[in-house]
């Protein structure tokens, strides 16, 4: 596949609630499962900036959900487009802010599709907290349908990062990649980092060292653009 552009979604990086109506201590799940500075690590920088596009989703998970579907089956547990509940967690499904997000949702997807072409790659960006898999460092997931990588171009990533003795997991912990409506075919796969790669999980705060692995990302970039 020739790749001429790469199309970056940073849907999780924000703490932002611009209405809160949780009911219990949220900000405690915000700090573990939003996926901190994942917009910094992965922001693209020369010499590839202009060919990699990243949308960063402006809103927390904890508003709206923009990997979520459309009759998400996350739906059953309040877990959706809008949660309702999360751990010890709690909402009411207040039908002007459900509209909201939902409008946010749709915009998100809408403005991803836009950007992808022929040539496109995107590239879904995550992170985890450790404890979910503390012995795999960076995941590589992806779709088994039309929007699957190479076998190739998988095992490429893989030796990139363990070419730095990270541990790899394909399609663990998680599987999946996201796969806006488009009029062109494009290839898509996720890539989430292990939180105590680049970060204090307690603090918040990124390690000094967390410039190597956003290296380690960019060189990525090159790669996969032919630099």
């Amino acid at each position: 596949m020739k790749i001429d552009h790469i199309l970056l979604n940073i849907p999780h990086s924000s703490t932002i609630i611009p209405v809160n109506t949780w009911e219990g201590d949220i900000s405690r799940c915000v700090q573990e499962w939003t996926d901190l500075h994942t917009d910094t690590l992965f922001a693209p920088s020369e010499p590839c900036a202009e060919r990699v596009a990243p949308v960063i989703f402006p809103v927390s998970r904890f508003f709206c959900d923009a990997e979520r579907l459309t009759d998400d089956p996350m739906e059953d547990i309040g877990q959706g487009i809008y949660y309702t509940d999360f751990e010890e967690c709690h909402r009411e499904n207040d039908d002007i802010l459900c509209q909201y997000a939902t409008q946010l949702h749709t915009w998100h997807r809408n403005l991803l599709g836009d950007y992808i072409t022929e040539d496109t790659l995107l590239i879904d960006c995550h992170s985890f907290p450790s404890k979910v898999a503390p012995d795999i460092h960076i995941n590589i997931g992806f779709n088994n349908d039309w929007s699957r990588p190479s076998d190739e171009l998988i095992q490429m990533v893989k030796e990139h990062f363990e070419a730095s003795a990270y541990r790899v997991g394909i399609n663990t912990p998680y599987s999946n990649s996201i796969t806006p409506s488009s009029k062109h075919p494009y290839t898509s796969f996720m890539i989430e980092l292990n939180k105590s790669i680049y970060m204090n999980e307690a603090s918040g705060m990124m390690h000094p060292h967390a410039t190597r692995l956003q290296n380690m990302i960019t060189q990525l970039y090159q790669k996969l653009l032919g630099f």
